[in-house]
């Protein structure tokens, strides 16, 4: 389907604990700018991260786990 911009997106770390909320982009795109304490930092690059949209009236709620790259 076609990208939803404007929506919120709330990512997660594996136990549920908040890291960050993000709107969407004209792409569908959202990016989690957080700067996690140690513990957490550890935790989302060993077991990664969860990714979820809520859901609207239009929109089915949705959420996929994702996994940071190391540059």
């Amino acid at each position: 389907g076609a990208p939803l911009a404007g929506q919120t997106i709330t990512f997660t770390d594996v136990n549920g604990w908040p890291l960050c909320h993000a709107t969407t982009n004209s792409k569908g795109k959202a990016v989690c700018n957080t700067a996690p304490g140690l513990l957490d930092s550890v935790s989302v690059l060993l077991l990664g991260y969860q990714a979820t949209y809520a859901g609207n009236q239009n929109y089915l709620p949705s959420s996929a786990h994702g996994y940071t790259a190391l540059l």
